[in-house]
């Protein structure tokens, strides 16, 4: 394709970055077949909202806002301004080939190191959370099988249930048509969960808060374990 002359005036890279170990290359590429007044569109996943992402083999790139401007700048690309909200768990970028030879990029790597490390202390908190509930409970539920759904369920397993019950409870009305989920552990809607249930919500604290918010009625009858 960065050979075939065609020029495009919009190019989309979603949820690739982070997973590709030639990222460099692939904006090289893009460039090349960017017309002059092209727009580049990257949706990714963001490491400072979504530390679990580290339990993911695929993963090559811890991104973040501002590593990916950096990663942008030096390859020759200017971002656009934006005046949108958009997920906070994503990153967004529009871009564009930046006519200027003078590329400006910051240093970022005690940034970056200051957010990796606080990354791992959260899923190190985590896990120690998901011990001390797993010892006192014999009922848990995971919500969701997100990334970060997967890796508690592997966590609770790594604990050793025997005798405990696990589920996961999912609102998704494709997923809910099947019996049983990663590990084998049955899939329920909330209303089907016994109430001495501990509930584990691996979310962002925003993504938690809406979803205690629209199950209220249920907070009281189960506990809900949010992760700061």
């Amino acid at each position: 394709m960065c050979k075939s002359g065609k020029k495009f005036d919009l190019i989309t890279i979603n949820y690739v970055l982070s997973v590709a170990d030639n990222a460099g290359k692939i904006l090289d590429c893009v460039k090349g077949i960017l017309s002059k007044r092209g727009i580049l569109f990257i949706i990714d996943t963001s490491f400072e909202m979504q530390p679990y992402i580290l339990n993911i083999v695929e993963s090559s790139s811890f991104l973040t806002q501002k590593s990916l401007q950096n990663i942008l700048i030096r390859k020759g690309y200017k971002e656009l301004l934006t005046d949108f909200s958009h997920e906070k768990k994503e990153i967004w970028a529009f871009a564009t080939v930046n006519e200027q030879k003078v590329c400006r990029y910051q240093n970022l790597y005690k940034e970056n190191r200051y957010i990796y490390d606080r990354g791992v202390d959260y899923l190190n908190s985590v896990i120690d959370v998901v011990e001390n509930k797993c010892k006192h409970n014999d009922k848990l539920a995971i919500w969701g099988m997100s990334n970060a759904g997967i890796w508690l369920a592997e966590i609770i397993k790594g604990l050793g249930i025997a005798g405990k019950q696990v589920t996961w409870i999912e609102e998704d009305e494709d997923i809910l048509q099947k019996s049983y989920g990663v590990n084998g552990y049955p899939i329920r809607r909330i209303e089907a969960i016994d109430f001495d249930t501990v509930v584990f919500l691996p979310f962002p604290h925003y993504v938690t808060l809406d979803i205690v918010s629209r199950n209220s009625e249920f907070k009281e009858k189960m506990e809900f374990v949010c992760f700061e």
